[in-house]
């Protein structure tokens, strides 16, 4: 058994406030979220693509998409590079539960991939640096 001093003195919240706010930093944590989506009728005709092919990278994972009621989804467009997918997104997806969680993993920069976000490192073909990144991230979740 374990016998500790507690937590401390309960403080008043105008206190408790004035410390946590001392403590806290601004968290742009939402940021990911301000890429451009695009349904699939935008994605296809930008990308001059098919929609099964759309939907075939969607089931393989080899695209991010998010769901948008009942049967639609949108689609991140900077993971696109002129007509396909960027290469690597399938293999950073398979260490992620959720395409959300791994988007933005993605589009975050993390001490992993040198404070630069990892979908610029897939960008150069740095795919295997990418991957083992998304190993160590997953380790932490």
């Amino acid at each position: 058994m374990m016998i500790g001093k507690g937590i401390g003195d309960v403080l008043p919240e105008p206190v408790a406030i004035a410390r946590l706010d001392k403590l806290t930093v601004t968290d742009e944590i939402d940021e990911w979220a301000a890429s451009d989506l695009l349904g699939a009728g935008d994605i296809t005709a930008r990308l001059g693509v098919s929609r099964t092919s759309l939907d075939n990278w969607r089931r393989a994972h080899r695209i991010f998409a998010f769901r948008k009621g009942v049967r639609n989804y949108v689609y991140p467009l900077r993971q696109f590079e002129q007509r396909a997918p960027i290469a690597g997104l399938d293999k950073v997806r398979a260490h992620f539960d959720h395409d959300e969680t791994a988007w933005e993993w993605v589009v975050t920069p993390n001490r992993f991939t040198g404070g630069i976000e990892p979908v610029e490192w897939l960008r150069k073909g740095r795919i295997d640096d990418v991957v083992r990144a998304a190993e160590g991230a997953s380790d932490y979740q």
